[in-house]
């Protein structure tokens, strides 16, 4: 409850006191409380007064963008009164163009003055405010100590979660194929149109579906998104636009394409039956680092990826090694924009905010070719992707903590 007449009921405390000369402020309050014509007259006051009177502390929040008035005085003077550990919370909803006058007026009411947008707060400063709620009542110390215990706990398990989503969504990508039967005199470029399409769409709707998972993991539900944010989220995934935010630029596609790209031969000796003698293997490590380079911003390439012998079926997966590092970019660009958010918010999520968490190009080398490994690994048998899988989650769950530490 607020208040509602508090410069009357403050003129009844004060004629109450000047009846008993020397009595403690407090006292006045509690007479305040046991008159009932006083409570008849300003009823929203003593609801307010009466648990302070039995032993409650004040936490008294105003609007930092409303200059200070009269009114205002009345009621932290009122809770002077009251004798009970008190602190003053500026909301600067809006401009905070009184932010300094707030801070000089509640100075000499309350012990402790924060300021605290639940807007723009993130975890770290909400785990700070409880911390200083904590301060206020030394009983309060101990269960508050105990709630940031637990609220850290469940932050850690959140972030597990949404790498694993991310590292699995990942995992799903690039393992994943469409295929098509193809009748007699089909030529099979004639199908690649129709089967890059489908993937195409196969792909995004993981990607979505992947997001949207995250959001319910942090309580974020039905989040409408800004428009007009390609950098990050709104643009379509297989954008030149989003090659260029997220994924790897061409030369350093090319670094991690001639350390990993002994797998595509590896691949290829395994569908000839071995019958080339390892020569794809030194073919795939010189050819890896071609094609990263060349291609960097084309996402939407495809590979065929063969003829399933006896019925002419047609199957497609990916082909191009940036697309895993932009599922991951904009994956980190997205939990950040998530994670950060204040619950207390009723905008429409803008994730162009967060798009320096996932620009892939910045992270450190060794990063990079770890990543590209796993990515290699992903494609093949089920015992090294499923240890790739666990080592990208792992790498997730250390970047996604260190968001609280920042």
């Amino acid at each position: 409850p607020g208040f509602e007449r508090a410069r009357r009921t403050l003129e009844w405390l004060e004629t109450w006191r000047q009846a008993h000369p020397g009595s403690p402020l407090p006292e006045a309050v509690r007479a305040f409380l046991d008159s009932a014509e006083a409570v008849r007259a300003c009823p929203q006051e003593a609801e307010l007064l009466r648990p302070l009177a039995d032993g409650a502390a004040v936490i008294y929040v105003v609007d930092g963008a409303k200059p200070v008035s009269p009114e205002y005085e009345a009621e932290m003077e009122i809770l002077r009164w009251t004798g009970r550990p008190r602190m003053g919370v500026i909301n600067p909803i809006g401009a905070p163009r009184f932010e300094e006058d707030w801070r000089e007026a509640m100075g000499p009411y309350f012990s402790t003055v924060r300021v605290f947008n639940p807007l723009e707060a993130d975890f770290a400063k909400t785990l700070d405010l409880l911390g200083t709620f904590g301060g206020l009542v030394e009983a309060w110390r101990g269960p508050l100590e105990e709630a940031v215990r637990i609220l850290r706990e469940q932050r850690a398990r959140q972030h597990r979660r949404c790498a694993r989503i991310l590292a699995l969504l990942i995992a799903d990508a690039l393992s994943l194929k469409v295929a098509r039967r193809l009748g007699e005199g089909d030529d099979p470029k004639a199908l690649r149109p129709a089967l890059a399409a489908e993937l195409r769409d196969a792909l995004r709707d993981r990607e979505a579906r992947a997001h949207r998972e995250v959001e319910e993991v942090f309580g974020h539900l039905r989040l409408e998104r800004e428009e007009g944010a390609p950098s990050v989220g709104d643009e379509d995934l297989f954008s030149e636009t989003v090659a260029r935010a997220f994924g790897l630029r061409r030369s350093q596609l090319a670094t991690v394409g001639a350390v990993t790209g002994g797998g595509v031969g590896l691949a290829l000796d395994v569908t000839t039956g071995g019958l080339a003698a390892g020569i794809p293997t030194l073919i795939g490590t010189a050819a890896g680092g071609v094609a990263g380079f060349l291609g960097a911003d084309r996402l939407g390439d495809m590979r065929i990826l063969g003829r399933k012998a006896g019925t002419r079926t047609l199957e497609m997966g990916l082909g191009n090694p940036n697309l895993a590092f932009v599922l991951l970019g904009r994956g980190l660009a997205h939990h950040a924009a998530v994670a950060l958010r204040s619950h207390a918010r009723r905008d429409r999520l803008v994730l162009e905010q967060a798009a320096a968490a996932g620009r892939t190009g910045d992270l450190a080398p060794a990063d990079r070719t770890q990543l590209a490994r796993w990515f290699r690994d992903l494609r093949a048998g089920e015992a090294r992707a499923v240890q790739a899988t666990e080592a990208l989650t792992s790498w997730l769950v250390d970047r996604f903590l260190g968001l609280d530490m920042t």
